[in-house]
């Protein structure tokens, strides 16, 4: 009988799951939890069923219960991480509960204390938070990067969003004074903090790996709602008209659910092409995210222009400021282009360089499948093949032909005494003495072991070959010098001519091995002619 936690593993091991292991079935319920409490947010707002004063309790409730959660996942994602998205888990968990932390000190002065101070200790956490997030952020960009081009990206991206903030919030909040310093340093400090934030954001995403493409996306689109929340609480805060519990802090709900989950579904490092992920990385797929990734630096300069015209169209003008801003951007642009010119000529360069040397590899790797390792001489494939072809151009022609078949005397001995180093030596010494023994235009083949063989054509006569043959066996018998001392050993040369039309290769191969074992028989160190 199968027991109840049999099946239940059972099932478990079959549940499929994500390529960093999250089951699919608990990321769905953690997101439709997170979806949950931005529902519940959208219609409270919307439907506004409490007061006015219930709203603001809503609202600053919302905000340390939501921060909370999303840390919370954070930290359960960190529990699971491992190398470096393990730091960054970290540090946005300690930003979601910095906030958390900040907004319960400022619900505590809006709800007990009247109307809450700017600047107050709420500030401290707020400031806390936007810090961990810069640096959490920035601690998951890649290492390999391209040092000149992700510094071009993150500036030109920055450059944008800066332009974009200076137009929207910014420039309103410096011309229009903000009280104190501290106070003005502080509303111009989260819209800041929120470019650097958007900038490392996009630079992340543009350069994340495929397989945590997934949870980054999350992540840096909860960022961005946190810049966007951050961005237009300044901006209402400046004009006096920031109410909690209203759509301006959507962002925050938004963005704080989405950086938690994000890090809890990063978890451990994904892995590309893992057994148990699916199949979806198609080429076209891989290839669509590459050029979204090559675009994103420019999406916030694309976002600069149309606030651009929309300034232009309402009365003419433009800030001077954005007019500096805007030649700073151009500037970066035409340098990032530059740059990328410049990498991609060096990578022309490289791709031709790598292809000469697979040609070159590849050419070598031709000519040992038909040369012989040690001597460099043709091997018995490359025999065999010229052979066929002279046998063909001589039935073709008529032009007389001769296979000389060589077998070294005494060789054995030699490589038992002196060793296969020795030996090794003194056949690279006997294949230049073969070549010299014979003209350029004939083939020259170690057969294997001390066996070798030569095609001669054309020939006159067998007269003519037999010269050839005698002078093998002369030049083999001169003494080699090999290591510190002298080798000596004979060759014996089996001589096998043949008629237009007359066998084949085999056949005739066989005549001038019989002719070889003739000339040993007799005494080596001479050559023997086959009978026609």
């Amino acid at each position: 009988m199968v027991s109840q936690r049999t099946v239940e593993q059972g099932t478990a091991a079959v549940s499929p799951r994500l390529s960093n292991g999250i089951p699919v079935r608990r990321l769905r319920a953690v997101g439709a939890l997170c979806a949950t409490f931005i529902a519940l947010y959208l219609f409270v707002v919307l439907a506004r069923p409490l007061s006015d004063h219930g709203m603001i309790v809503f609202g600053d409730i919302f905000l340390v219960v939501v921060p909370m959660l999303g840390a919370t996942l954070a930290l359960l994602g960190w529990r699971r991480a491992a190398g470096t998205p393990r730091s960054g888990s970290l540090l946005l968990a300690l930003a979601l509960l910095s906030y958390s932390s900040g907004q319960a000190v400022w619900c505590y002065y809006e709800l007990y204390a009247g109307e809450p101070p700017f600047p107050s200790l709420a500030d401290v956490g707020y400031v806390a938070s936007v810090v961990f997030l810069v640096v959490g952020i920035a601690v998951l960009v890649p290492r390999r990067l391209h040092r000149v081009l992700a510094g071009l990206d993150g500036a030109l991206i920055a450059g944008s969003l800066l332009y974009v903030s200076w137009a929207l919030v910014l420039g309103p909040i410096v011309r229009g004074g903000a009280g104190s310093p501290l106070e003005w340093s502080l509303l111009l400090l989260y819209p800041m903090a929120d470019i650097a934030t958007a900038s490392i954001a996009l630079l992340v995403l543009a350069r994340a790996r495929t397989a945590q493409r997934g949870p980054l996306v999350t992540v840096v689109f909860g960022a961005f709602g946190l810049a966007i929340a951050d961005s237009v609480f300044a901006y209402l805060a400046n004009t006096d008209r920031y109410e909690a519990g209203g759509m301006a802090d959507f962002g925050w709900v938004v963005g704080f659910l989405l950086v938690g989950f994000g890090v809890w579904w990063m978890g451990p490092a994904a892995t590309e092409g893992s057994a148990s992920a699916p199949r979806r990385n198609t080429a076209e797929r891989r290839e669509l995210l590459t050029l979204v990734g090559l675009a994103l630096p420019y999406s916030p300069l694309a976002v600069g222009m149309v606030i651009t015209l929309g300034l232009l169209l309402r009365d003419w003008t433009l800030d001077p400021v954005l007019y500096l801003m805007a030649m700073g951007v151009v500037m970066l642009v035409v340098g990032r282009q530059l740059t990328a010119i410049r990498d991609n000529v060096k990578l022309n360069r490289r791709l031709g360089s790598a292809v000469e040397q697979l040609r070159e590899r590849e050419r070598q790797l031709e000519f040992l499948a038909f040369h012989d390792s040690l001597t460099g001489l043709a091997n018995r494939a490359l025999f065999h093949d010229r052979a066929r072809h002279a046998l063909a151009r001589q039935d073709r022609l008529g032009t007389p032909l001769a296979i000389l078949y060589i077998d070294l005397d005494g060789f054995k001995a030699v490589n038992d005494q002196l060793g296969h180093a020795t030996g090794d030596a003194l056949l690279l010494q006997v294949a230049e003495r073969l070549r010299e023994c014979v003209r350029a235009a004939d083939t020259v083949a170690r057969l294997g072991g001390d066996e070798f063989a030569v095609i001669t054509e054309p020939i006159r006569d067998a007269a003519d070959v037999t010269l050839v043959a005698d002078r093998v066996v002369r030049a083999i018998a001169e003494p080699f010098a090999v290591g510190t001392g002298i080798a000596r050993v004979g060759a014996s040369v089996g001589i096998a001519t043949r008629a237009p039309g007359e066998g084949d290769v085999e056949a005739l191969l066989r005549r001038a091995d019989a002719a070889m074992y003739a000339a040993k028989t007799n005494g080596k160190g001479r050559s023997a002619l086959a009978p026609v």
